[in-house]
């Protein structure tokens, strides 16, 4: 494996990650719940247990002729931090790298500048080097000290030994992992990070032009080497992460969110980074036929392929969340005929002490009785998943959405057979989304299942008929209305009686009111209504109720993980 200075060298490496100081490794550290202090950082070092990655010496020179010039600048010379890409790459051209290999007390180090210290060299480390944190942890309580320096450990010799042979692999490692990171890193955490606007072009011209053999001539290995690294390094997350099949949903997350993480399951994750450069670059290889592809997922239900707890998202979002359970998908499409009910239904819910999130009971403006809301039905409620024993089933790939469509009885849903074509339209529709193999009678009895097409009243009463006397409406709209010569509350209680009688639209009484403000105005009758009922036990006399009742029970009965519906008999 080449030397670590040679990745200053190459281009864009650091971009992506800066190097980490020393402090900034052990707080790095503190998120993963390993506790080191700079005292054990530095022994790890000693006993070759976790070695820096390079070493930034400063110029002694340099630092007292500014010194005598500009003291300010004298300080941040020998304060300043090289972890990035572009003052490493300075660094390098003056001769200020050094692979960090070589141990140095930290107390040889320490220089004065007037009254302040600073250190003639500096250790930083690859954040990929993090991924040795949970190997060294059961040996941090044994490290013995001495004048509060580390001077051994009190293990055998065998583990040691082993364990430092350990430490040279993980280097090698983060070494490789570094040199591909502009390449690679990228993609895995769906960002490009750039010191310069400018810099963005010439990466991807860099990008472009790069041959798909240098990095392996670069790093002076074979293709095989890759796949078994990253094999080994996806071996040892499975080991320790915690979060054991929930790492499935964790994958699907966007990798931003993956800092979130603590302990054991941020150390897997910084394994199956590592994996996952080393796979994309092995995977281009095999791609090229520089390579043997990475072996098939095993056919077997319960078997797995050593690469299937990989960082990269397998895409099926909703197959992965209806596998635990979850799903953004409503369990119930409630679908209302306009704003009053939009208006009234939520705050009658609340009232009912009913979950209001769009996952239980989604509630869906149909704008009146002739609109056709055939297209959002198709998509919503159109079953998806795979055939299973041998197309016997369909297991859905996310939970079933059950319809429920309530409406005035009035114009094609006025009569039960008008109810029944609605319903049998949308099965049709929601049929025609499936593949024709799946279009049997089995299925088609699943599908009614689903749909459901119910009215307030089946006299024909309106939303505003079903749940207010003429009065209670005639009162309302005679309070909202301010016109100069307005009829009277009594005139406009005759008038809405009319209208229900003739079975109307209540818009012909409103002269300007919106429905959202009558409604708003009604929802206090409603309630005291609502609340009166409850206490006699007979709020489910009350059509919203009702319709509620007939939704949560809906909404209850649909499992959100496991469903199979029968292709055949």
């Amino acid at each position: 494996m080449r030397s670590p200075v040679d990745l200053v060298e190459l281009p864009f490496t650091f971009t992506q990650q800066s190097l980490l100081t020393e402090r900034s490794f052990i707080k790095e550290a503190g998120t993963r719940d390993v506790k080191l202090t700079p005292a054990m950082l530095e022994g790890l070092h000693r006993l070759r247990l976790l070695m820096p990655l390079l070493r930034i010496s400063r110029d002694r020179r340099e630092i007292l002729r500014a010194q005598r010039q500009n003291p300010m600048l004298a300080d941040q010379i020998s304060h300043w931090e090289h972890t990035e890409s572009w003052s490493l790459k300075e660094e390098r051209r003056r001769g200020h790298v050094h692979d960090g290999v070589k141990f140095i007390a930290r107390a040889r180090l320490k220089r004065t500048l007037g009254s302040r210290e600073y250190e003639a060299s500096s250790f930083l480390y690859s954040p990929h080097q993090l991924m040795s944190l949970p190997r060294l942890v059961a040996g941090l309580p044994f490290l013995s000290y001495a004048n509060g320096v580390v001077t051994g450990i009190d293990t055998g010799r065998h583990w040691l030994e082993w364990e430092q042979s350990f430490a040279a692999t993980d280097r090698e490692t983060a070494i490789a992992v570094s040199a591909l990171e502009p390449i690679y890193l990228p993609e895995i955490l769906r960002r490009l990070s750039m010191p310069a606007t400018s810099e963005f072009d010439r990466y991807e011209v860099w990008r472009q032009r790069l041959k798909i053999g240098s990095p392996l001539r670069w790093l002076g290995v074979r293709p095989t080497w890759l796949r078994d690294t990253a094999s080994q390094l996806l071996s040892r997350a499975d080991r320790i992460d915690p979060l054991g099949p929930w790492f499935e949903v964790v994958r699907e997350a966007s990798p931003d969110r993956w800092k979130l993480l603590t302990g054991r399951a941020r150390s897997a994750i910084d394994l199956r980074i590592a994996a996952e450069c080393l796979l994309r670059y092995y995977e281009h290889l095999a791609k090229e036929g520089r390579a043997e592809p990475l072996p098939a997922k095993p056919e077997g239900r319960f078997e797995r392929s050593d690469f299937e707890h990989r960082l990269r998202p397998k895409g099926g979002v909703d197959e992965t969340l209806t596998r635990f359970g979850l799903s953004p998908h409503p369990a119930v499409l409630l679908v209302l005929e306009g704003p009053t009910e939009m208006l009234l239904v939520p705050r009658v819910m609340e009232l009912l002490g009913l979950r209001t999130d769009d996952d239980f009971i989604s509630i869906h403006d149909a704008e009146g009785v002739t609109k056709s809301i055939t297209s959002l039905v198709g998509y919503a409620i159109s079953p998806r998943g795979v055939p299973e024993e041998n197309g016997k089933y369909l297991m859905l790939s996310r939970p079933p959405t059950r319809l429920l469509n309530v409406m005035d009885a009035e114009g094609r849903l006025a009569t039960s057979a008008g109810r029944a074509k609605r319903k049998r339209d949308w099965v049709e529709r929601i049929e025609r989304a499936l593949p024709r193999e799946h279009r049997t009678p089995q299925m088609r009895a699943a599908i009614e299942d689903l749909v459901h097409i119910d009215v307030w009243k089946r006299d024909g009463s309106s939303f505003e008929f079903a749940h207010f006397t003429d009065q209670q409406l005639g009162d309302t709209i005679a309070s909202l209305d301010n016109a100069p010569g307005r009829p009277s509350a009594a005139e406009r209680t005759v008038q809405v009686a009319t209208v229900r009688e003739r079975q109307g639209n209540l818009k012909s009484v409103l002269k300007g009111i919106s429905k959202p403000r009558l409604a708003d105005a009604l929802w206090p009758v409603l309630e005291a209504r609502i609340e009166g009922a409850i206490t006699r036990g007979t709020q489910h006399k009350i059509p919203i109720v009702r319709m509620l009742d007939h939704a949560t029970e809906l909404a209850r009965g649909v499992p959100r993980q496991g469903v199979l519906l029968p292709i055949a008999d």
